[in-house]
């Protein structure tokens, strides 16, 4: 799979893959990647969208000084490494694992603390990821994906 060209994309946006999230190669759009220090906004998608539906939001929060990354959710894009098999385990698209990717993600990229984003349909997940990455943010190590953690 390749990145978006960037010909469909808005001026100061690009398309990139991140590897080794979670077993996933995570498809992302970014804007105001070039100005290290930036805070980090995680814009996340419902079904049935993808990245690509944050593409006219992303230049404007670039201009104010952050650093936006809108990721293609597992099984969604362009993003690989899952198993579209019929018959196969559907325990990968469960939301832990969404917010695992999601941790992941912002870890790769270097970050501690994120804010995140969301569309309308993808509701229930942001609140367990922005509650995670905070999480991750007071301690040296991310805590235990578990319900009762994420409900501090």
């Amino acid at each position: 799979m390749t990145p978006l060209d960037a010909a469909l994309l808005p001026s100061g946006i690009r398309s990139r893959f991140v590897d080794d999230i979670n077993g996933l190669s995570v498809h992302i759009l970014e804007a105001g990647f070039g100005t290290p220090g930036r805070p980090l906004i995680v814009m996340l998608h419902g079904f049935p969208e993808i990245a690509y539906s944050w593409r006219k939001v992303m230049p404007a929060l670039a201009e104010v000084g952050y650093h936006v990354v809108a990721p293609d959710l597992r099984g969604y894009g362009r993003t690989t490494g899952w198993s579209a098999n019929y018959d196969d385990d559907l325990r990968p698209f469960r939301p832990l694992n969404a917010v695992r990717d999601t941790l992941g993600l912002v870890s790769a990229l270097g970050y501690r603390t994120a804010a995140c984003a969301d569309s309308a349909a993808s509701r229930k997940l942001p609140k367990s990821v922005l509650l995670s990455v905070e999480n991750c943010s007071r301690t040296t190590e991310c805590p235990k994906q578990t319900n009762k953690s994420m409900a501090t």
